[in-house]
Formats: C-alpha cells, sequence, structure tokens
C-alpha cells in the first residue's frame, strides 16, 4: 500500500511483495529542477541509487540536526554541533566472519584504506596514494596493535608502493624509491 501523509511524506508498505522501481518525487519522466529519486543503479546491481537535480545537494540528519552533508560537487562534510570539545569521528571497523557471527582479526588483515584516484584520460581512475591501516601483531580482548601505511605510485606506475609506515610501537620507517 503507498498512503501520502502529508504534502511531504510519502509512505511505501510491500508487506510481502518486493518494491523494484523507483521512487520518485516531482513530476514527469525525466530529471528536472526540484525531482528527486531513489530507486536501483541504472545498471541494475541493486544499489541504492540516489539522484537529485543539477546543482542540488543531499543532507542527512539525525532529530532535524544536520549531521552529514554532500554539495552538488560531490564534497562530504561530517558536522558537529555541541558545546563540549568533542569532534566528528569517522570510524572504518573489520571483523572477519559474519555481521551475526563477528570473528577476531588477525596479524596483517587490512582494516581499512582511504585511496585518492585521478581520472587517467583513458577511460578509467588510477590511484595516486594510499593511506592504509592493517593489523600489527596478534590482537586479543581489548588489544588491537595496529600499522599504517602510507603509499603513493610513482610517475610511469599505475599502483602505490608503500613509503613510509608507522607500527604500533609508534616506530617509523621510511623507504626511498
Amino acid at each position: 500500500s503507498v498512503t501520502l501523509t502529508n504534502a511531504y511524506s510519502l509512505w511505501v508498505d510491500a508487506g510481502d511483495s518486493r518494491f523494484d522501481g523507483n521512487l520518485e518525487l516531482g513530476a514527469g519522466n525525466a530529471m528536472t529542477a526540484g525531482d528527486y529519486q531513489i530507486g536501483r543503479d541504472a545498471d541494475a546491481t541493486n544499489q541504492l541509487h540516489f539522484n537529485v537535480p543539477t546543482g542540488a545537494g543531499m543532507e542527512w540528519s539525525v532529530n532535524d540536526v544536520s549531521r552529514m552533508a554532500m554539495n552538488s560537487s560531490g564534497q562530504l562534510e561530517l558536522r558537529q554541533f555541541s558545546t563540549d570539545a568533542t569532534g566528528n569521528q569517522l570510524t572504518i571497523r573489520k571483523a572477519r566472519g559474519t555481521e551475526a557471527v563477528q570473528v577476531i582479526v588477525a596479524n596483517s588483515d587490512n582494516l581499512g584504506a582511504i585511496e585518492f584516484q585521478g581520472y587517467d584520460g583513458a577511460g578509467t581512475h588510477q590511484p595516486a596514494a594510499k593511506i592504509l591501516a592493517r593489523v600489527n601483531g596478534t590482537p586479543g580482548a581489548t588489544d588491537m596493535p595496529g600499522i599504517l601505511s602510507f603509499q603513493t605510485t610513482a610517475d610511469g606506475a599505475n599502483s602505490p608502493t608503500e613509503r613510509m609506515t608507522i607500527d604500533n610501537g609508534g616506530n617509523f620507517t621510511l623507504t626511498q624509491g
């Protein structure tokens, strides 16, 4: 069933069935100013796809307080509004196993990375630099030894090479190419 609760809210209750299409807010079949679309990606990979009009941004709020936004240029902004010294934190988590049955990570497991890529003019984006965090020792209850790896891609290469690390003891290693 579909229920319009007011001029700005739409409730879709699929019951035992599936909603396979797109939810479009606006008028007409083409995206125009004021139209918003939520649905599957165009290549039908079942990725959740949010499409907003040109020049528009997106905002995620909790209890009507803005917490994250993305502008029309794709710049992501985390927002923190508080009366204390607490700032934002981006957390990247890793566990072996499944979400329901999580298993401890092991030495050398990659915990997460931030990769910086640029378009190469030949149809793909190539990595220029990467910051990688991985387990660096034997983890245990309340103990997670880690290492940070800083990587850059040399001119003429197509993948980053480790250039510097900071290990679980605070020691850093600088690798010169």
